[in-house]
């Protein structure tokens, strides 16, 4: 796309970097946290911008109904500083840090009794605390929140933004068309025009799948499974489970990840190395299967400390899946040859779990991309700063996934090393720690 035509400035222009975008529509393919939070920070750097029709307009077409979109995931995903932003200084920018902190788990009380992530023996004696230390002058902390919780949060933020969303509408197809723009094919018949296309819908995206079939996920070698403990108080959830979260190293061989979800439960997700993909399960999985997983889990949970034997026990069957953990590198945007369309978040690069930041991506894209088109001055200009910041750290987040699978499944003279490591880790972390 070329930049606005205006005899009267130069490309150099503060007028024309901050309004190259003006009048111009965005289409977004996909209204998970990557699309919405973008939805958000477009409203947000155009803020100032004088006239309602200098910009941008972001239109989002997501294929789930609102109630199924805000109504699952309830699983929880951390939230972190160590980026610059990271993805709770993206949240603090866009005035919705206080917000989202006040439905994350343990929003309440001193940072020191919010929880922490750990990487614990199979005794849940810690090798390794990572405790939350205030970032910057307003003390930003890092958190832990339902996926569901931030879902809604940022869906409302998007709304009071004016952008448009239209819910239970899928981008099934997209095809450039005359004068640089993209034409969209949606899931009711009907198809939209726009100026650029985010490609904002998930791993499994349909639009990398369409135009991009060689960037399909690859298999990290792992499968998991998971569920959620229900208990009928907050003190009957298993110590330190109440409020820390992390991994656990030394199962023989099978990894184990647990966290709390709310104030009467707690997620637990064992896994597995196998050089075959297991069968995906999900609500409502067949009884047969249930049965046999449940009853793997509690004999895996011999491996460990009896509190993991609580928690399965306790499982509400519903929480109950299975699924591999996939992941793909992520890819340069080298020339627009499918149109003005730019992959974000998971659809660009997917991570497995065991990355423990593909939420934090999304925030971070979102804002990396909104903020190079608000300071760039062409649609090729902003792509390229945007993934000289986004295709190395989804590139070192990748890396490090396959550490802690290595890691969670280390057995013998492999694991010996780890908890070697991790204790001087830990004691180092403690020494900077007392310093402070």
């Amino acid at each position: 796309m070329s930049p606005v035509d205006n005899d009267t400035m130069s490309p150099s222009s503060p007028e024309l970097l901050s309004n190259f975008l003006a009048g111009k529509t965005i289409l977004v393919s996909g209204g998970g946290i990557a699309g919405l939070t973008f939805a958000v920070a477009i409203a947000q750097l155009f803020s100032e911008e004088s006239s309602v029709a200098a910009r941008p307009q972001v239109i989002i077409y997501e294929r789930d109904s609102y109630e199924d979109r805000i109504g699952r995931e309830g699983y929880t995903l951390s939230l972190r500083t160590d980026n610059d932003p990271g993805a709770v200084q993206v949240l603090d920018l866009l005035g919705l840090y206080e917000l989202v902190r006040s439905v994350s788990v343990n929003s309440g009380g001193l940072p020191e009794e919010r929880g922490s992530f750990n990487l614990w023996d199979p005794q849940f004696r810690p090798f390794l605390r990572f405790a939350a230390h205030p970032v910057g002058p307003k003390k930003l902390l890092g958190m832990r929140i339902r996926r569901n919780a931030l879902q809604k949060v940022l869906a409302e933020a998007a709304v009071a933004s004016k952008a448009q969303i239209h819910w239970e509408t899928a981008v099934i197809g997209a095809e450039p068309i005359e004068d640089g723009k993209v034409r969209v094919t949606l899931s009711t018949g009907a198809t939209a025009v726009g100026d650029i296309l985010l490609a904002a819908d998930g791993s499994r995206s349909k639009l990398r799948s369409l135009l991009r079939p060689d960037h399909g996920l690859n298999y990290a070698g792992v499968y998991l499974w998971s569920g959620i403990a229900k208990f009928a108080r907050h003190d009957d959830i298993p110590k330190p489970l109440d409020r820390d979260w992390g991994g656990v190293l030394g199962g023989n061989g099978v990894g184990l990840f647990v966290s709390p979800v709310d104030d009467k439960s707690a997620l637990w997700a064992m896994s597995r190395p196998s050089p075959v993909m297991k069968e995906a399960l999900r609500y409502p999985v067949p009884q047969k299967r249930l049965d046999e997983l449940l009853e793997e889990s509690i004999k895996v949970a011999a491996n460990f400390a009896p509190l993991v034997k609580n928690l399965v026990s306790a499982t509400d069957p519903t929480t109950i899946m299975q699924f591999n953990a996939m992941d793909r590198p992520p890819f340069p945007h080298q020339s627009l040859e499918h149109g003005p369309i730019i992959w974000i978040g998971d659809a660009n690069h997917a991570v497995s779990p065991f990355a423990g930041n593909g939420a934090n991506m999304a925030i971070m894209d979102a804002w990396d991309l909104a903020n190079a088109f608000k300071k760039a001055s062409t649609v090729d200009e902003a792509i390229t700063v945007y993934d000289k910041v986004a295709i190395p750290r989804a590139s070192r987040v990748l890396k490090s996934s396959h550490w802690a699978i290595d890691a969670l499944h280390a057995t013998g003279i492999k694991l010996l090393l780890y908890k070697v490591v991790l204790r001087v880790l830990g004691f180092l972390t403690g020494i900077a720690r007392s310093r402070d």
